[in-house]
């Protein structure tokens, strides 16, 4: 059993095959009018914003309690 490593990693094993049965993947998403290809990309920024966001609000968090003591 896969362990959940959040949102992202679930709709990505959701939506797609694993890494060797995508051969055609970069062919198949060229097409852009494609909707679920700006699904995915939505999803995928979305993601790296969340993480990125996540990130700096701890690491402001630790640098102001550092600073304060």
């Amino acid at each position: 059993v896969e362990r959940h490593k959040g949102p992202f990693s679930s709709i990505i094993s959701l939506q797609f095959p694993p890494l060797s049965k995508r051969s055609g993947f970069l062919r198949w998403n060229t097409q852009l009018s494609d909707p679920s290809f700006f699904f995915f990309l939505s999803i995928l920024i979305l993601d790296l914003f969340h993480f990125i966001i996540s990130f700096l609000s701890l690491y402001l968090v630790g640098f102001l309690w550092h600073s304060k003591n």
